[in-house]
């Protein structure tokens, strides 16, 4: 998935990825050599790039998880659980397009960006907004067996994705998504040049919408 937006002098290609998922990969790889671009941004925050650079890339251990505090643990734990099933699933770990992005913009000479919110804030803004029945009942929805098609990602799969996590948890919707795809429009809205975001599918919509409503708000208080 991938869509185009040209603020003032800015161009944002904006790729969207599904983080498991060997075509996204391949898109991310092409579209920054292709396109060469000024910064690749990516939704990651410095503690992630760390951890996807590790060559193990080995979950972390019970007493660092118990270190997080238990619900904190457990949130974290069902995440990286699910990722990595996923992952197993269809051939490729968690992150893999985020890594390809990396290396394909050392290729072309641009400068990478990481765009998103600390993950440790993330999971105190996750846990803060819902209670032990919330987690219980997302992880129940979570570990039901799917039906869904895994080899292939489009629209349609990704809007009745974000519309189910809507539906089973609104305060994990806003954290996970509305209050990210704030905080990384505002983020890219620093860049210039042309810019490729690689961000997950369920994030395209959103930063796409706050990147457009942010730069006329700028526009109109220079105007003033």
């Amino acid at each position: 998935m991938k869509e185009e937006v040209t603020l003032g002098q800015t161009t944002f290609i904006l790729v969207g990825t599904g983080h498991v998922f060997q075509e996204s990969v391949d898109l991310v790889r092409t579209t920054i050599l292709d396109t060469g671009p000024d910064y690749v941004a990516l939704e990651l925050d410095s503690n992630r790039l760390r951890a996807l650079q590790s060559e193990s890339r080995e979950s972390p251990g019970f007493f660092q998880i118990m270190g997080m505090g238990l619900r904190m643990a457990i949130v974290g734990s069902l995440l990286s659980y699910l990722q990595n099933k996923v992952g197993q699933e269809t051939g490729v770990f968690p992150g893999a397009e985020m890594l390809e992005a990396a290396e394909a913009a050392h290729a072309v000479g641009a400068s990478v960006v990481l765009i998103d919110q600390d993950i440790v804030a993330t999971l105190n803004r996750l846990i803060s907004s819902f209670s032990l029945k919330d987690i219980v009942r997302i992880l129940f929805y979570l570990l039901t067996p799917t039906k869904m098609e895994l080899g292939h990602i489009d629209s349609v799969m990704v809007d009745s994705l974000t519309e189910e996590l809507r539906r089973v948890s609104p305060s994990a919707h806003r954290v996970l998504i509305q209050e990210r795809d704030r905080i990384m429009a505002r983020n890219l809205l620093s860049l210039s040049g042309t810019v490729v975001v690689v961000v997950g599918a369920g994030h395209l919509r959103g930063i796409k919408h706050n990147l457009i409503e942010n730069y006329k708000s700028s526009q109109n208080e220079e105007m003033q």
